[in-house]
């Protein structure tokens, strides 16, 4: 992502917890998350993680939120095929992004 897009992810979670974002604060953030290039995913792991903790949204969390967004897409399999339940919250965030969950095909 590029520092527009921090910004932008940043200046989100400053409405939600009043968290300071200045210069040195984006720049950080974006050495954080090098790698992470999907920019809608971040903000859809945003919601995610409100869904699911209280803690303060730090760069971690939105790295993990995106893999989770992107493993959502594959189906899941046990180390025996078996068929895993999907990760229900990373499913729901696909689905807003307007992508589709790929389905096994025999």
């Amino acid at each position: 992502m590029n520092v527009e897009q921090i910004t932008a992810l940043l200046m989100r979670m400053q409405i939600i917890d009043q968290r300071p974002v200045d210069r040195a604060v984006v720049l950080e953030w974006e050495a954080d998350l090098v790698g992470v290039d999907d920019f809608a995913a971040a903000m859809e792991a945003i919601t995610m993680h409100r869904s699911e903790s209280a803690a303060r949204l730090m760069p971690f969390h939105i790295r993990q939120g995106v893999e989770r967004i992107h493993a959502a897409a594959l189906p899941r399999e046990d180390e025996w095929g078996n068929r895993l339940e999907p990760d229900r919250v990373a499913v729901a965030a696909l689905e807003r992004l307007g992508r589709v969950p790929r389905e096994v095909t025999a």
